[in-house]
């Protein structure tokens, strides 16, 4: 489970897993993912979210790859094909939204079985706010989809 940030990270962990030979989760969630660290994304310009935009996130960006080449480095970029199974969960006011519909489109479109949510008026960390009904059927939402991956045992 990545969210934001982290689900980049996930995200590029999967593949490092995949392409080291070594075994594969049952399944993998994440969460308003940033994996695009071109920030191509439309909707970083198109959704007002009060927790992360483009200038937060260029910032991040910068400081986090040191100079590398970010279109190289994001999990976005890399070949999909025989990553674990994917709940992808996003919210549609959230500003980084299209990151994780366009993994999820590149991840299907490589042969992964993908699960993806938009959750509807939802911004960048909803699943943090317990008393929002929505954060509690969206983390009700990762843990059966992790069991139905696991036989239960999640």
């Amino acid at each position: 489970l990545g969210e934001s940030a982290g689900g980049g990270l996930a995200a590029a962990t999967l593949t490092a897993i995949r392409d080291g030979g070594d075994p594969r989760p049952a399944a993998a969630a994440l969460t308003s993912p940033l994996v695009d660290f071109t920030l191509g994304a439309a909707s970083l310009d198109d959704n007002d979210d009060p927790f992360v935009n483009r200038p937060v996130l260029e910032m991040m960006v910068q400081a986090a790859l040191q100079g590398k080449d970010p279109g190289e480095l994001s999990p976005l970029g890399h070949d999909l094909a025989g990553l674990s199974p994917l709940l992808i969960q996003v919210g549609t006011s959230e500003a980084i939204r299209d990151d994780g519909k366009r993994y999820a489109d590149a991840a299907s479109a490589a042969g992964v079985t993908v699960t993806f949510e938009q959750w509807d008026g939802m911004v960048h960390l909803w699943h943090g706010f317990p008393y929002l009904p929505e954060a509690v059927e969206a983390t009700e939402r990762i843990a059966e989809f992790f069991a139905e991956h696991t036989g239960g045992r999640a």
